[in-house]
């Protein structure tokens, strides 16, 4: 049973979306006004919150308190994996888009567990403004494979939310150690988090709560990966760049994609309209498409070579390569 999520998540729902309809349906103009204001869209995403955490609490629990074979714990580290960095990680990307402070605070506290608190700055300060470009760590350059992305995204995004933090703070008169540092916030908390965790469970229970953090984040940064492979903006001077439109993120229609990652794959739009509900966001026909959903994807970015073969012609005729 440790292995269900696993095996629904990258086997059956990928054989799934290769057979199902595309469902590339936008909800009409005149209803997006009450739409967008719609409660139970931004419930949902809340539910996730105590959700996360109570899987958390259960995944602790069980390897503290439990023997486990080699291959039952590996089902079990993946499956959590899973739900909070494919689950918890988007329903966090969603609300630290929201303008509101307390839902920004929601979606800080998804992240905490997987040790990407700093997403909240990078992504929105870093990756939107950049993205597409050299300047982006979490844009995959063309022929650039998942493996160096991984490191290149992992350490850039780090290093590139203390730099934007820095600034920040220094346009403010602030300094460093100022109580306005987010960073510093950030890294107490993760600290006080982890250091709970050791305290009522154990140095085992830490070991494999990291790695499953790990992991949940790696799963951020291959769709990360997979999310702008190779869509590049033209530098139309030294160190200025075209502005971002349709052509820089891939996407896909897939039905159990869409529904589950709460529309994630219409990242054209996303990157338009930063903060565009998800309820509303978009399908543009001119942008470029995915062969299948981000599950089929996140696998195939596992296999290089197959990845490239697939990908580097659509990239060519999506591109600025191809213009």
């Amino acid at each position: 049973m440790s292995w269900l999520t696993v095996i629904t998540v990258f086997l059956i729902v990928p054989i799934a979306e290769l057979i199902l309809k595309d469902d590339g349906s936008n909800v009409p103009e005149y209803l997006e006004d009450g739409l967008r204001s719609g409660a139970s869209f931004t419930s949902m995403l809340l539910l996730h919150l105590p959700l996360q955490y109570i899987i958390v609490w259960r995944f602790l629990e069980a390897v503290s308190k439990n023997h486990y074979t080699a291959p039952e714990l590996t089902g079990l580290i993946l499956s959590t994996a899973i739900s909070l960095g494919g689950i918890g990680i988007t329903v966090a990307h969603e609300l630290i888009h929201r303008p509101q402070r307390w839902l920004k605070l929601a979606g800080e506290l998804l992240l905490l567990p997987v040790l990407y608190i700093h997403f909240t700055i990078e992504h929105v300060r870093g990756h939107h403004k950049h993205v597409g470009t050299h300047r982006d760590p979490a844009t995959a350059l063309y022929g650039e494979h998942i493996f160096g992305f991984w490191f290149k995204s992992v350490i850039g995004s780090y290093r590139s939310a203390w730099e934007l933090e820095l600034v920040r703070l220094k346009k403010s008169g602030k300094g460093f150690f100022s109580f306005s540092n987010a960073m510093l916030h950030y890294t107490l908390t993760t600290v006080i988090f982890f250091g709970g965790i050791y305290i009522i469970y154990g140095a085992a229970a830490v070991f494999l709560f990291l790695l499953t953090a790990v992991i949940s984040f790696t799963l951020l940064e291959i769709v990360n990966y997979i999310e702008h492979y190779g869509l590049e903006r033209l530098e139309r001077e030294p160190g200025r760049f075209e502005k971002v439109d349709i052509h820089h993120s891939w996407n896909s229609n897939t039905y159990i994609s869409r529904y589950f990652l709460f529309e994630l794959t219409r990242h054209s739009d996303h990157h338009m309209n930063a903060t565009r509900e998800y309820q509303i966001l978009r399908d543009i026909e001119e942008s470029p498409r995915h062969p299948t959903g981000y599950p089929g994807m996140i696998l195939l970015a596992l296999i290089p070579p197959l990845w490239r073969k697939v990908m580097d012609p659509l990239v060519e005729k999506f591109s600025v390569r191809g213009k």
